[in-house]
């Protein structure tokens, strides 16, 4: 008597393929994945020329491929809904979250997906833990108290702009907080910000200058992180760029105002002098995060990125955590993460 198969269902959201047609994050439909031989059309878009897809898709159709007993429900943004996230007993967010939402729906679309990611209990990663990756400031104070290294930094929200005398209390904060004498310099960016979108450097305060700036950027932000400037970060300090699945280490890329690439030690042409330290700083990042718990039930991590830079306090920090990142799978061809 054959052994009964156990079928179960696993939703995955896709984003739109025009979204990552954009940001030139497709992959190329390929014999080195073999699983998308017989990808659905609408799965699919031209990209320089090449029949291509997203990584999401990617990772939907080699489950299929592979897993027999598993059933993958393909979820198009349009079709969001608590009813049909029930039918799975996971749904898996790959790129499309809260902050894709943010940047190209329109309001009521956005606050319709928010409303619906916020009452279903079986998201991963879940609701709060995509509110706090989102949002910088969270982080930031998180990882502060976990003696994390970062970039001297603080947040003004919009009700706090409001407030009597703000500029002069901002004048204080950023003189005491943020610059010396020997660097006027400090950066602005915005909460829910995304691909350097709302990123400012301002060589001094000017109020003038900086109340322009914030009118602008209130419009559409809920906050902004005022941080010192690290001179050479907005072009040619290296940022490290650390991938991980789960608590696994994966990869590493390097990345300035001149591009992206992999380091020496793991087959590119250039060596990185800090990337053991960077590694090292990383698994720590990764072990501090909040876990990732669904029905009472602590599940580890899938895709990490940490975005790790040189120096402040003659100490390397931490300047950006993702759960939905870019890959840089152009210049990593052969590692197939959507695989991984």
């Amino acid at each position: 008597m054959s052994k009964k198969i156990k079928w179960d269902t696993i939703g995955i959201v896709i984003t739109n393929l025009n979204y990552e047609k954009k940001k030139d994050e497709l992959i190329e439909i390929n014999n080195n994945r073999e699983w998308l031989k017989n990808i659905y059309f609408k799965h699919t878009i031209d990209w320089n020329g090449y029949k291509s897809t997203s990584s999401d898709i990617s990772v939907s159709y080699y489950i299929l491929y592979n897993f027999l007993n598993i059933d993958i429900d393909i979820i198009d943004i349009e079709n969001i809904s608590k009813k049909r996230f029930e039918n799975s007993s996971l749904v898996f967010f790959l790129i499309y979250d809260l902050l894709e939402s943010f940047h190209n729906n329109n309001f009521s679309t956005h606050k319709y997906i928010t409303n619906v990611l916020k009452n279903s209990k079986n998201l991963y990663p879940p609701y709060k833990y995509q509110k706090y990756i989102n949002n910088k400031c969270n982080y930031y104070e998180d990882m502060k108290k976990k003696k994390i290294n970062i970039a001297n930094s603080f947040c003004l929200d919009r009700k706090s702009l409001k407030k009597k005398n703000i500029f002069n209390i901002l004048q204080q904060k950023i003189k005491k907080e943020l610059t010396t004498k020997e660097n006027l310099s400090f950066i602005c960016k915005p909460i829910l910000g995304q691909e350097s979108k709302g990123f400012k450097k301002f060589e001094k305060f000017n109020k003038d200058e900086l109340n322009l700036y914030l009118i602008e950027q209130f419009l559409k932000y809920p906050g902004i992180i005022f941080q010192e400037y690290v001179p050479g970060f907005d072009k040619a300090v290296l940022e490290s760029r650390v991938f991980y699945c789960g608590d696994n280490y994966q990869y590493t890329i390097l990345t300035s105002d001149k591009g992206g690439w992999v380091p020496k030690e793991e087959g590119g042409k250039k060596a990185s002098k800090n990337l053991e330290k960077v590694k090292k700083l990383s698994k720590n990042i990764i072990n501090k995060l909040p876990k990732i718990v669904i029905n009472k039930k602590i599940l580890p991590k899938l895709l990490t990125r940490i975005d790790i830079s040189c120096c402040t306090n003659n100490k390397m920090f931490v300047n950006e955590i993702e759960f939905v990142p870019s890959l840089y799978m152009d210049l990593k061809p052969k590692n197939l993460i959507d695989k991984k």
